[in-house]
């Protein structure tokens, strides 16, 4: 009795699941920054509001492509009609040739200070400071699960 085994088409195969997950991982990183985006605006303390500016900013990038804006989630660039803080087309991270990362943040000068300021005299009741970091430790589990749980439904159907 003899038994063969081919690594040529074992490796293929490998490649071809490797290439499947990957896809899945991309597209539910996009999933998950999308609702950790959908949670920093609508779950208080929410992204301070006074133009719209700041809110209207926000975009969700993976591996540097941006995947969902604000606007898709019904937050318009600027309430004011001005031009700046629209979400940058890429943020320009150096990432891992095998890494998949999904960034979540808004594009306006003042964004970071707003955030890390909490003492700020927020104008709109229910916003304020750590509207970004807020949601993500307090859904700490639901981000990844987004991200799993796609991947299993995509790999093994």
């Amino acid at each position: 009795m003899s038994a063969e085994f081919s690594d040529v088409q074992f490796l293929k195969r490998l490649n071809s699941a490797d290439k499947k997950v990957r896809a899945s991982a991309t597209k539910h990183m996009g999933l998950a920054g999308r609702r950790l985006l959908r949670d920093a605006l609508m779950e208080p303390k929410t992204v301070p509001l006074k133009e719209g500016t700041l809110r209207g900013a926000g975009a969700v990038h993976v591996n540097n492509q941006m995947v969902a804006t604000a606007e898709e989630l019904g937050y318009p660039q600027t309430a004011s009609g001005k031009e700046d803080g629209a979400p940058a087309d890429s943020i320009g991270l150096p990432i891992g040739k095998d890494s998949i990362t999904a960034t979540v943040g808004f594009n306006t000068a003042y964004a970071a200070r707003s955030h890390e300021h909490q003492e700020f005299n927020f104008t709109e009741p229910g916003s304020g400071g750590k509207y970004l970091e807020r949601p993500l430790l307090e859904n700490a589990e639901r981000y990844p699960k987004i991200v799993a749980t796609g991947i299993r439904k995509d790999v093994f159907g």
